[in-house]
């Protein structure tokens, strides 16, 4: 049992973590390549949005940033891009680092917190039975396994996108909000995260380093979005640690699109990978939610819930309340989307809602139980292979039976003919492919607590590069097609 949950714990902690180290590894054992949700690449992504009106929405389409395309690329170019990356990804993760020291140093009593969350976790596993789904896949020969899954998926879906598999149905199309918004209120999400994050998301995206010494505080949120300093007007964010009892956020005014911003931080150390954790549903306005996310949604309301409702009175009947949140604070502020709108949107008098969520995970079940306005005014940005949007027990138990296909398949071959698989010495036949995905496209039947979540937006846009250009493509997909995907490991 400790083993299937150190599992669980270890595989988040390294898609969140180490997602560039784990890329370059996997990739030398013939996998495809992974890359975890980065910040930067998706603002330039947004920025060009609007400069593609010609094109019918909905439609898949490319984006040009910035006149750069693969013929003209120089290696000079390339070359500073990829130092932009690494010195925004050092910036980012000696962020994350420091949050973690700060939070276990300052705060010993939230030790008792994670004892309960995991317990809970562990009880839920065990009493469910994924235990024992999670705990045939834990042997010897997993990397091994998770490899030629990946030479699988690959050699079937090698003359598909995957993203076509994802594509929202005509009928039921909603129109995007304009990139340009999109990429201001993700300069809000990133502010949520304090120094650090901001630092490196100014290092990947423009190859500077701001070097005034700002604290996370009022200036520096201010100097990033490009608001006044008296419109931040609520932190909760200058406490690097973590806080199990409400997620970090902050509350401003942006006068330019005449909002209220509730920014609700993600995942920045390991207090907050504890809600990460406790991945089991319980009831949620009608339907079924993510356990911590929604307890986390229904707090952050609690502490910033006075302060929106008293900066909409202060602005006027035009100003509106923007949520905006990444990762873990994408699938909160989903969530506290659909809490605001349950009942009319009453706990803002009535006002305009909207919600920018950037790779948020499934947190929801079934979406027909949310408000379809709330549906409707949300929109999620999916950026290249970052498996976070694809995360969930469910996803995670079709995950392992693929796994546990793979090494049922495999287990009687030689020590030889198993590493000419996992090296692409020996192809993948089509007998094997039929064996070992089909435990995955049989739909598992769900276990208490563990439906088929979904991201709760009916906008949901799938952004890829192309080639090593700064050329993109984006494509509208459905949230519950998104859902069934699952986990891909490759391509």
């Amino acid at each position: 049992m400790k083993g299937s949950v150190s599992f669980l714990a270890m595989s988040l902690l390294a898609s969140r973590c180490c997602g560039r180290f784990i890329s370059r590894r996997l990739n030398q054992r013939g996998l495809p390549n992974y890359r975890p949700f980065d910040e930067n690449n998706l603002v330039e992504t947004l920025a060009r949005w609007d400069d593609q009106c010609s094109v019918k929405p909905f439609r898949r389409f490319s984006i040009s940033r910035g006149g750069i395309s693969s013929d003209n690329a120089t290696k000079t170019v390339k070359f500073q891009r990829y130092i932009q990356q690494v010195m925004g990804g050092i910036f980012s993760t000696v962020g994350f680092m420091s949050s973690s020291a700060t939070s276990l140093l300052s705060n010993r009593n939230q030790f008792v917190e994670w004892k309960r969350c995991l317990d809970e976790l562990d009880s839920y596993l065990k009493g469910s039975g994924i235990d024992e789904e999670v705990s045939k896949v834990v042997n010897k020969r997993l990397l091994d396994n998770l490899v030629i899954l990946g030479r699988t998926q690959s050699a079937v879906l090698q003359s598909r996108e995957l993203r076509d598999l994802a594509r929202v149905h005509p009928l039921r199309q909603t129109t995007p909000p304009p990139f340009s918004e999109a990429a201001r209120f993700m300069k809000f999400a990133t502010s949520a995260y304090g120094e650090s994050m901001i630092r490196a998301a100014d290092m990947h995206s423009s190859g500077k380093i701001d070097t005034d010494i700002l604290p996370p505080s009022r200036r520096k949120i201010a100097k990033h979005v490009g608001i006044l300093e008296e419109d931040v007007r609520s932190i909760d964010i200058d406490d690097a640690g973590g806080n199990l009892n409400h997620l970090r956020h902050f509350v401003a005014i942006d006068r330019g699109t005449r909002s209220i911003v509730l920014s609700i931080r993600g995942t920045f150390n390991l207090a907050e990978l504890v809600v990460d954790f406790a991945a089991f549903s319980r009831p949620f306005m009608g339907g079924e939610a993510h356990s911590e996310m929604a307890t986390m949604a229904e707090r952050v309301w609690e502490a910033a819930g006075d302060t929106v409702r008293d900066l909409l009175e202060e602005q006027g009947e035009d100003y509106g309340l923007v949520i905006v949140g990444h990762s873990l604070g994408a699938g909160t502020a989903c969530l506290l989307n659909i809490l605001i709108h349950n009942d009319r949107k009453r706990h803002v008098h009535g006002r305009r809602v909207r919600c920018f969520a950037f790779a948020s995970p499934p947190v929801f079940s079934p979406l027909c139980a949310a408000p379809w306005e709330a549906l409707r005014s949300a929109s999620n940005y999916i950026h290249e292979h970052d498996v976070v949007p694809f995360l969930s027990v469910d996803s995670f138990r079709h995950f392992c039976a693929r796994l546990a296909a793979v090494n049922e398949r495999t287990k009687t071959i030689s020590w030889l003919e198993r590493k000419k698989l996992v090296t692409g010495l020996r192809g993948i036949d089509a007998d094997m492919c039929r064996d070992i995905l089909q435990p995955g496209i049989r739909r598992l039947r769900p276990k208490s607590g563990a439906p088929l979540l979904a991201i709760p937006a009916a906008t949901n846009i799938w952004i890829k590069e192309k080639g090593s250009s700064r050329d993109y493509d984006a494509q509208h997909c459905d949230s519950l097609r998104l859902a069934k995907l699952g986990i891909i490991v490759g391509p």
